[in-house]
């Protein structure tokens, strides 16, 4: 048996492995069977729901991809028409490095909760990366349109730019990213901040790559790389795309492997010849 807090990527993702469960996982699994035994089907539906999602949380917090991926499964039967499940399912297949059906996910939550900021955000990435760069465009339409942060808007224009960069629309992007200011205030993080200077000319591929005082450095390293790797491909830099990728690769693969960024850099990095 597996202990929760030993996932990797090859045991979770790729091969079915036996996983022991947490306490709090077994006390939920003991509620979600205490109301399926109720007679009254529908009295259970918000319930149920309920605690199938919080389940998903605590499993995926533990590196349970797939345990999170059929407790949203499952609240999907009770409530087929939730956007909320379409879009957390979405995420966890991101964690997977299934783009495609994340995608999918994405694209239903988009006609469920069409107000939602994340899930117009998260079909951009969804379809850039399975390179889709029309459709990925159209969603960041979208999720501009929506008030948000000001760290936020930054995250977004970040993959904006690279959207319009791999459409060859170089002027657009440079307008796009125009009046971005290092100054800004980014909440504790400024990751995309600092990529947005690098398109800009203002730092340097390596000090892009820097990540000074992060409280969450392997994230920020993920971020990072996948971020430096797009700009050396939209540049025509093929050598160091691929070695950017490698090395993001190599640094996240025991702690990062459910990051975005990592599990991007995967898909990318497998469609690319040696």
């Amino acid at each position: 048996m597996h202990k929760a807090n030993e996932i990797t990527r090859e045991s979770q993702v790729i091969f079915k492995s036996d996983i022991e469960l947490s306490d709090d996982v077994k006390a939920l699994d003991k509620q979600i069977d205490e109301l399926y035994g109720k007679w009254n089907y529908y009295d259970i539906l918000p319930d149920v729901c309920d605690l199938l999602r919080r389940r998903s949380d605590v499993v995926a917090s533990q590196h349970l991809v797939r345990e999170s991926i059929a407790s949203l499964s499952k609240a999907m039967i009770f409530d087929p028409t939730s956007g909320v499940n379409f879009s957390m399912r979405g995420r966890r297949y991101i964690n997977a490095g299934d783009f495609e059906k994340a995608c999918a996910d994405f694209a239903m939550a988009s006609r469920l909760i069409p107000e939602n900021w994340y899930v117009w955000y998260h079909l951009g990435l969804c379809n850039l990366i399975i390179g889709n760069t029309a459709l990925a465009d159209k969603a960041y339409v979208q999720c501009a349109q929506i008030p948000t942060t000001k760290s936020l808007t930054v995250a977004l224009l970040n993959w904006r730019w690279i959207t319009m960069m791999r459409q060859g629309r170089k002027e657009e992007a440079a307008e796009l990213i125009k009046a971005v200011d290092s100054s800004w205030d980014m909440d504790g993080t400024d990751n995309y901040l600092r990529l947005i200077r690098l398109y800009k000319g203002e730092i340097t591929p390596e000090e892009a790559m820097t990540i000074p005082n992060d409280p969450e450095p392997i994230l920020s390293v993920t971020t990072q790389g996948f971020g430096v790797a797009n700009y050396y491909l939209v540049n025509g830099d093929m050598e160091n795309y691929k070695k950017t990728l490698d090395r993001t690769l190599e640094v996240g693969k025991d702690e990062a492997w459910m990051c975005f960024g990592w599990a991007a850099a995967e898909y990318e990095r497998k469609r690319l010849p040696d």
